[in-house]
C-alpha cells in the first residue's frame, strides 16, 4: 500500500528532474568550418572520439572571398556541381552547414553568400582514438 502512495511523487520527482535538464541546455551554433584531418594522438590516457561531417553542396552564385587575394582561387571553383569537404563537429553544438561550407572555402558568411550554397546531403562520422597502451 505504501509502494503506491509513493508512485505519484516519484513520477512527480523524476518529471521535474528531466524537464529541468531538457531546459537546461542551450547548444551554441558553430560556423567554423574547419578541416576535419584526424590523427590519433599516442599518449591518450582515455579513448577519445573524433567527429566529422561530409557536406556535399553546390555553389550556384558568385561567392566573395575574405581575402580578396583568395578571390580568383575561389572564382575557378565549378559552379552548379555536386562538391564535398569534410569538416570537424561538434556533436554538442548546432551546426550551421552554410557557414561552415562558406567558412572552408574562404568566403564571406551573409545573407546573400550563404543562398548561393545549395547543400545536397551531409554524411557524419565518429572515429574512436583508442587509450594509449
Amino acid at each position: 500500500m505504501k509502494t503506491h502512495s509513493m508512485l505519484p511523487a516519484l513520477v512527480l520527482a523524476a518529471a521535474a528532474f528531466y524537464s529541468g535538464q531538457a531546459a537546461a541546455v542551450v547548444p551554441p551554433v558553430e560556423v567554423a568550418g574547419v578541416a576535419a584531418v584526424t590523427a590519433c594522438p599516442t599518449t591518450l590516457t582515455t579513448a577519445t572520439p573524433y567527429y566529422s561531417d561530409k557536406i556535399v553542396f553546390e555553389i550556384t552564385g558568385q561567392l566573395i572571398a575574405v581575402n580578396p587575394a583568395d578571390q580568383p582561387k575561389l572564382n575557378a571553383l565549378p559552379r552548379n556541381t555536386e562538391l564535398d569537404i569534410k569538416v570537424r563537429d561538434n556533436p554538442r553544438a548546432v551546426a550551421d552547414i552554410r557557414a561552415k561550407v562558406l567558412g572552408f572555402l574562404g568566403a564571406v558568411y551573409n545573407v546573400d553568400t550563404a543562398s548561393f550554397i545549395k547543400i545536397i546531403r551531409v554524411e557524419y562520422t565518429a572515429i574512436l582514438c583508442p587509450k594509449a597502451p
